[in-house]
């Protein structure tokens, strides 16, 4: 992960999905994006295939033309809260069935709600795909409510809401601004729903809803993975051929009037301890654009904020050096409006008010000069080129298909992108500006709070332990046990290359994608960091692909841009990692950055100072974030006087004094070859490997620094400490010592912990603390086994007026495990996932490369030299 430069890039990257994921190599004309097959049903159920068979997996997903802004008056969130309704059981399934079903098979599974559809998904071993049809067609046709589930979900969405909106500076700030820049219509309305209006939501509401939109002729049906499309096409036939149609009736929208006069929206709070601003336009969406007009707008965005060399980020935070994050945004993919957004925010001891004007400068420049030729063909080119990408993940697909095909887009406009993207000109992109960049029609939105020293006392941990990151983490590691087996059964090799220089890599060659994914590892992270300067290997992940030999900042980012490279790093605790993924034509010079950062880093002051700065700034954000507050206040009391108690980030006083001298000390000491770790997936053979291997690392040192880091001793068992803050929902983190990856009972307490509180909706605690009693939306447990100490650590987030009540009945779930441990049927239930699952994790190159290392950092075998084919271990 790099540091919070990656920040400039969140809004870019979340509006341009699109854009980085749907392109095709425009040299060939034929090129395909996705290459979908697609068929209708009798019922007017569009079905779509995609095949993709690097794994034997399969993603299937419903999605419907129905979303929050399809709501009647008075019913806000009854899109979403059906969503979640949607779990509750048929005809012929009780209540949480279909989610044991899944688990049963290996599955993974989630929802969504947006605007404009709702979709449900499930991921799974592709020869169970026949189970996931029949299940999801029975509930498109026959859910059962009652209130006696409806009831206890309902207060299951409040706490969302609470945990995402009323305890969120940025949660309240977003709904402002959708509140004021839209007048009239829905999209002004928070998908989740005002909360006095959830109150009222009821099973009655909740089935009219249901009635009314969902069919099989307002859905689309979208199969990608190892598949056949006329065996897809039989069994949706089978299971959602019987289905008859709805009569389905037109989407009734209210529109947006003219817009004559500038807004503006200002929060202010002490909670919000990073000042931010935004100035956002409505622009026309795929729907609504004439022409090229929305593909000139992406084009535009790219240019704006699309990377380290994009306008806004390189004037306002490299050049004015004012500002620790600027970009832009643009997401056409919406049924009816669109917006164009321009955001920044100031150095922690910096001005709102001159980044501000320097924005507005930017865009009274953008509106007097245009956009330059070699701009536009420099962001076609990035564009198009990065979309290559898109192939690698078998989620990627059904995400793209599915928002464009319910908001009025067609298979042919998603396979036609990167042509329409080429066409694009720069008359194109100049003859819009004056018509979407209107003063009247802008809204600009302003955070503000008290300006404060963060106290360093109040330092955030290492990372906030969150479900995504637990079930990731700890169920990919659990899966390396048997990747040999996996790859053996799909005829994969892992082959264990070495270079004639002696550096040793793992590496399933695919030639199906021409792409390459690189992780690679150092022992020794953040725990090795000096006691008064913690932060420091953090700092350093930052930093080293900030200019690296002959190459100045601007110039090694401008390259990753131009060639679309990927190359991240990031410091945990234990280790020092790295990613690298690159398309294939540009291999050398991808290795060949890679070495430059990892060898010569530059550590120029300009990038140093910047970095410290944006630092500093997500600091100061965290210092009010009760979940980091907490995750970090149970690990500062577990670990005590251990180097794991210490925050990876750093404090504000720690960051401040690390020097040029400490972060090149760090990568002279650290960075050495006894203690790397390489996995490699993707379009490139052994013999060209090797010669990489060489150029890249052989001018690493032999040997790094000797280092050790003492065994952790887990204290303050029983202690309750009670942080007080003036929000609405607590978070509560707690936890006791755990066990190491090295116990010959780790898998077995992973197990325990599944059925604890790490399985979701098969666990006893979301049983128990949401379904039954709909205490949160989210309450979890997990294992963090580190080199040198242990935790078992668990969470909830609830209101305010039943944290007791919450905290008692994890505690009894706690305890009655640690008494009685689990049932037979929920053991064989646990197992059947586990080893149903595993699978899923090939989902992508660099799970794989990541997986390649961890098989070398756990010792979980070897593979031979050359070409053999592996056997499970």
């Amino acid at each position: 992960m790099k540091v919070l430069k990656d920040a400039r890039r969140l809004l870019a990257i979340g509006v341009l999905a699109l854009v980085v994921q749907i392109g095709g190599p425009l040299q060939t004309a034929q090129a395909k994006v996705f290459d979908p097959v697609s068929f209708t049903l009798d019922n007017g159920l569009q079905v779509v295939v995609v095949v993709n068979q690097r794994a034997p997996i399969v993603h299937h997903s419903v999605w419907y033309r129905v979303g929050a802004a399809d709501e009647q008056a008075g019913e806000s969130g009854l899109a979403h809260f059906l969503e979640h309704l949607m779990f509750k059981g048929t005809e012929s399934l009780e209540p949480g069935e279909f989610s044991e079903i899944i688990a049963a098979n290996g599955g993974r599974e989630n929802a969504f709600t947006s605007w404009d559809y709702t979709g449900y998904f499930q991921t799974v071993a592709a020869d169970r795909l026949e189970i996931m049809m029949r299940h999801e067609a029975d509930r498109m046709a026959n859910l059962v409510l009652t209130d006696d589930v409806v009831t206890p979900e309902r207060e299951v969405v409040r706490e969302e809401r609470r945990s995402r909106i009323d305890n969120e500076p940025r949660g309240q700030l977003g709904e402002m601004i959708r509140a004021t820049q839209f007048l009239n219509h829905p999209y002004r309305i928070p998908i989740i729903g005002w909360d006095h209006e959830i109150e009222q939501l009821n099973t009655e509401a909740a089935l009219r809803f249901y009635e009314r939109w969902y069919a099989p002729n307002n859905a689309i049906l979208i199969v990608a993975g190892d598949v056949d499309p006329e065996a897809v096409r039989r069994l949706a036939e089978t299971y959602y051929g019987p289905i008859p149609a709805g009569d389905i009736p037109m989407r009734e929208r209210v529109a947006e009037p003219p817009q004559n006069g500038a807004r503006e929206v200002t929060l202010r709070s002490p909670r919000v301890r990073q000042p931010s601003l935004s100035i956002s336009y409505l622009a026309p969406s795929y729907r609504q654009a004439e022409g090229a007009e929305a593909y000139a707008l992406q084009v535009l965005s790219e240019i704006l904020g699309g990377g380290a060399t994009s306008r806004l980020y390189s004037r306002l935070v490299v050049d004015q050096g004012i500002a620790a994050s600027a970009g832009s945004g643009y997401n056409p993919m919406a049924y009816d409006y669109a917006t164009f957004s321009f955001y920044a925010s100031p150095r922690p001891d910096g001005d709102i008010a001159a980044v501000e004007a320097a924005l507005r400068a930017e865009i009274a420049k953008l509106l007097e000069t245009g956009i330059g030729e070699d701009e536009v063909t420099a962001a076609k080119k990035r564009l198009v080129a990065g979309a290559v990408y898109a192939r690698d993940n078998l989620s990627t697909a059904p995400r793209i298909i599915g928002n464009a095909l319910t908001t009025g887009s067609s298979l042919e406009d998603i396979e036609a992108w990167p042509q329409r993207i080429d066409s694009v000109t720069v008359e194109d992109v100049n003859g819009l500006l004056e018509s979407v960049f209107r003063e009247e029609q802008s809204v600009h939105r302003y955070a503000r709070g008290h300006q404060r020293t963060l106290p360093a006392a109040q330092a955030p941990a290492a990372s906030s332990a969150r479900p995504s990151w637990v079930a990731g983490a700890v169920a990919g590691l659990l899966a390396l046990a048997t990747l040999f087996a996996a790859f053996q059964a799909r005829a994969v090799e892992v082959q264990r290359v070495v270079s004639p220089g002696g550096i040793e890599a793992w590496l399933v060659e695919d030639h199906s994608n021409p792409i390459i994914a690189v992780e690679l590892v150092f022992r020794g992270g953040a725990s090795l960091d000096p006691e008064d300067k913690p932060g420091l290997a953090h700092m350093v992940s930052g930093l080293i692909d900030e200019g690296a030999g002959p190459l100045d900042s601007q110039t090694f980012q401008g390259t990753l841009d131009d060639l679309s490279i990927g190359l991240r790093f990031n410091a945990g605790l234990d280790n020092f990692n790295g990613s690298l993924t690159t398309l294939t034509e540009n291999r050398e010079r991808a290795f060949e950055l890679l070495r430059l950062a990892i060898t010569a880093p530059r550590f120029d002051r300009e990038p140093v100072e910047r970095i410290r700065s944006q630092i500093l700034a997500r600091l100061s954000r965290e210092a009010e974030d009760p979940d980091v507050i907490a995750s970090r206040t149970l690990r500062q009391l577990m670990f005590q006087d251990h180097p794991y108690a210490r925050p990876t980030r750093g404090t504000e006083a720690s960051v401040r004094s690390i020097t040029t001298d400490d972060l090149r000390g760090f990568v002279q000491d650290r960075f050495a070859r006894d203690q790397l770790f390489i996995g490699v997936v993707g379009d490139i053979t052994t013999d060209e490997l090797e010669a990489l291997l060489d150029s890249t690392f052989l001018p690493l040192p032999l040997s790094a620094q000797p280092f050790s880091v003492p065994e952790a001793d887990i204290g303050n068992a029983g202690d309750l400490v009670v942080i007080e803050k003036n929000i609405p929902q607590s978070v509560v983190s707690l936890g006791q010592g755990g066990i190491k990856r090295d116990d010959p009972d780790y898998y077995a307490a992973y197990v325990v912990n599944y059925i604890l509180g790490g399985g979701g909706f098969a666990s006893r605690l979301v049983e128990e603390v949401r379904e039954k009693r709909g205490l949160a939306y989210s309450v979890y447990s997990y294992l963090s086994p580190l080199d040198h100490g242990a935790l078992v650590a668990g969470g909830v987030a609830t209101q305010n007026a039943r944290v007791g009540e919450s905290l008692d009945l994890i505690r009894q779930e706690w305890q009655r495990m640690a008494s009685e441990g689990p049932t037979e049927a929920e053991l064989e239930a646990a197992k059947r996932f586990l080893t149903g699952s595993f699978p899923l994790r090939f989902s992508s190159s660099g799970r794989i490369a990541g997986m390649l290392v961890g098989m070398q950092l756990e010792d979980l075998g070897r593979p031979p030299g050359g070409k053999a084919g592996l056997s499970a271990r």
